[in-house]
């Protein structure tokens, strides 16, 4: 089998049929879908619904009626994950949030990419972020191969800010010795550097859509300051691990991070992310701002100013 599309969902708002149809309407076939119920408190109706919709369509005797579902205790997003994962029979596996859906012929153009570029292990593909909300754009990507990931791709590609589970295809055996962090939030930020650190090459790829729609009470909606320590934290393990202070792109990446820990500051008065000595960049006025304060004043000073700003 080639693909194992795995779905977490908890009490489902209705977003779960359109998910499944989206997957059921590809004209790619062989995959199997795992739904994994996360302990949800209410029934779960479009999971029974599909199972009879997929066997009534007129679909070819090809077409997949290998849909699979999982019950487990709640225990969060990573947790489902990690069950479908274990659940999984595909030698590729995708993820998809179920108030998210694919376009068509995205299993298609992830076919194609995982046959011609064969030695790759991780295959990113474009995606519509925040569908719905003011700020929703389009992140493409070009064909590109990388094989320094740490450098080129987690830099130079700006994967740090894009390190989504959901719009890339990973090969299952990545997962062998990494699992998604239970209990922790952001949890793709946590994820995915292992991934690179045991993966040998990336490829994006400018074909496949995924659409994340925008949640007013999902996480990114709603992060406290724990949740954003969670994401900090992830970001410093990064730059702890893997040395990064000295590679070009870093200053803009350190800038990147600083934001998430000005955030946390202001709500917890946490400070978590190390000094580095970083080089100036072409940044916009408030990113100049920051820098001269950090520069010469000190991360913490630049803190306490930017809560009273904030």
């Amino acid at each position: 089998m080639k693909f194992s599309i795995i779905i977490p969902v908890y009490n489902d708002d209705g977003t779960l049929q359109r998910c499944l149809d989206c997957v059921l309407s590809q004209s790619f076939t062989d995959y199997e879908v795992i739904v994994v119920d996360d302990g949800s408190t209410t029934p779960i109706t479009s999971i029974p619904r599909n199972l009879e919709v997929s066997k009534s369509r007129n679909l070819t005797t090809s077409k997949p009626q290998n849909l699979k579902t999982l019950r487990i205790n709640h225990a969060g997003l990573s947790a489902a994950r990690n069950a479908g994962i274990q659940e999984a029979k595909g030698e590729w596996l995708i993820f998809i949030d179920s108030d998210d859906w694919i376009a068509p012929q995205t299993l298609d153009a992830l076919d194609t990419a995982t046959k011609q570029y064969h030695d790759c292990d991780i295959i990113e593909y474009p995606v519509i972020v925040h569908e719905g909300a003011k700020d929703e754009y389009h992140l493409k990507f070009d064909d590109r191969e990388y094989t320094d990931l740490h450098n080129d791709y987690w830099l130079g590609c700006k994967a740090y800010s894009h390190s989504y589970a959901w719009n890339k295809t990973c090969r299952k055996s990545l997962f062998n010795e990494v699992q998604f962090p239970v209990g922790k939030k952001f949890e793709d930020v946590y994820t995915l550097p292992q991934l690179l650190d045991h993966a040998k090459k990336v490829r994006t790829i400018s074909q496949g859509l995924y659409h994340y729609v925008w949640n007013n009470k999902g996480i990114c909606a709603k992060a406290n300051g724990e949740d954003l320590s969670d994401l900090l934290s992830a970001h410093v393990n990064v730059m702890q691990n893997w040395g990064l202070e000295k590679a070009e792109g870093f200053a803009e990446y350190y800038m990147h991070v600083l934001n998430i820990q000005l955030d946390v500051y202001r709500l917890n008065s946490r400070i978590m992310l190390p000094e580095y000595t970083i080089r100036w960049h072409k940044m916009g006025i408030a990113a100049r701002i920051k820098y001269l304060i950090y520069k010469f004043m000190g991360l913490k000073t630049l803190c306490k100013i930017w809560k009273i700003l904030s």
